[in-house]
């Protein structure tokens, strides 16, 4: 059951999501990055904890500036790539030729069609994952994605519908997910997952920026 504080961020979400489709797409990121200046500014304590890990791994090799910098640049690219996101109800392919390039995905639908089998797509969280995955689709290939659950219910339940109502199938990580998921490979399906997220139970580990990390 959603508590008053789920409902109240839904419905931000849903008012800035109206807002976000009606301004041009440069208005529209601009306004994400208006947002994530004023989460920089206010987050400080997390900004030196980022910026703290990347003087652990990297060393002199750069200034503290640029450590600031590139903690900097991560946040404000999650938030276009949100806007990007809440924006998938008006996304068209002819806009997506005009602002992105991706001719090297029909070199790989082409390899799956002469397979007669499904794939996996195991981005990292780098440039616009969201965008990249709804570029693949309206491309014509089937593609279909691995998330898991949000917090707040409501929030999650929006999110995959934006998701689902353009074309791009979300399953949900636990339950009965990975029959679906074999089910869907079989007939020939795409799974996007990205596999650079931290699980909290023990899984795979991996040597990760100096340190362990379960995948």
């Amino acid at each position: 059951m959603a508590s008053i504080k789920h409902t109240i961020e839904y419905a931000l979400l849903r008012a800035t999501s109206s807002l976000v489709r009606m301004l041009p797409y440069r208005c529209a990121l601009l306004l994400g990055r208006m947002t994530a200046a004023m989460a920089f500014t206010c987050a400080r304590s997390r900004v030196r904890k980022i910026v703290a890990r990347l003087e652990a791994v990297f060393g002199e090799k750069y200034t503290r500036h640029d450590y600031r910098r590139l903690a900097w640049l991560s946040l404000r690219n999650f938030a276009f790539t949100i806007i990007e996101m809440l924006r998938f109800p008006s996304t068209t392919r002819s806009w997506l030729k005009a602002v992105a390039e991706y001719d090297q995905l029909e070199q790989a639908d082409e390899s799956i069609a002469r397979s007669g089998k499904g794939a996996i797509l195991a981005p990292c969280h780098m440039g616009s994952w969201e965008l990249a995955g709804k570029a693949v689709h309206l491309m014509g290939a089937p593609i279909f994605g691995l998330a898991a659950p949000q917090k707040n219910p409501l929030v999650d339940s929006y999110i995959n519908q934006l998701r689902n109502r353009t074309g791009n199938v979300t399953i949900t990580r636990g339950g009965s997910a990975a029959k679906e998921i074999l089910k869907r490979l079989k007939r020939g399906e795409i799974l996007a997952i990205l596999p650079d997220v931290r699980a909290r139970k023990e899984s795979v580990e991996v040597d990760f920026l100096g340190k362990k990390a379960n995948v």
